[in-house]
């Protein structure tokens, strides 16, 4: 006679527990409890579609895209000011050090590396910079017409880069291209606090002013 063990005595006792569950000749109808509803797979795209064609039809859609063409157009010409630029009250005059720490080699078009990764690289070592930038507040009618004498002193070498102001309004005022400074990532990485201000290379440095009116 085969022993009784604690393992055959558990396997006994799980099988007359669940007995009733996992034989189906003895399985009981334990009835309905609550409302059962039909699994409805819906189309998501053709709820979008039809959302899409409602709003069309009533002119919604319509309504939609011209007020995103007006947000753009209106970020293109007017982007938001950069923060914390103010109108210059004095005279102001710094050297920056344009250098940088190269994250890989940086090899010419022939393959060579001529600067490797972690050196300290100051770029106008290699190529001069010969524009002249010159920030400034388009919204500011004296700014406007100081940079019309600079851009006319420093020539096709000046570039105009607005802090504040309407980008279409000042390329008709100065008749010269404009750029924005969005984000104030170039007054940032300068430390320009003023405007109007002019950034222009001093030996191996660049040099800023920023110029009281």
């Amino acid at each position: 006679m085969t022993p009784v063990t604690r393992k055959s005595v558990w396997c006994l006792s799980l099988l007359l527990l669940a007995g009733p569950f996992l034989c189906s000749s003895d399985a009981a109808d334990l009835g309905t409890h609550g409302k059962l509803y039909p699994v409805v797979e819906t189309d998501l795209l053709a709820l979008i579609q039809d959302r899409l064609a409602s709003m069309e039809a009533s002119g919604e859609l319509a309504k939609l895209n011209a007020e995103m063409v007006n947000r753009v157009t209106r970020n293109a010409r007017r982007p938001p000011p950069v923060p914390g630029i103010q109108r210059a009250s004095s005279n102001r005059t710094w050297l920056v050090d344009p250098s940088v720490i190269a994250e890989r080699d940086i090899a010419d078009h022939r393959g060579v590396v001529f600067v490797r990764a972690g050196t300290r690289v100051n770029p106008l070592s290699y190529a001069p910079f010969t524009k002249t930038l010159i920030f400034m507040d388009g919204d500011d009618p004296a700014q406007i017409d100081w940079a019309r004498q600079a851009t006319a002193k420093f020539g096709p070498t000046a570039k105009i880069i607005l802090t504040s102001g309407d980008v279409f309004d000042a390329m008709r005022a100065l008749s010269v291209p404009v750029y924005f400074d969005q984000g104030g990532r170039l007054t940032t990485r300068w430390g320009i606090k003023a405007v109007p201000a002019t950034v222009q290379q001093d030996g191996e440095a660049l040099r800023i002013r920023e110029v009281a009116l």
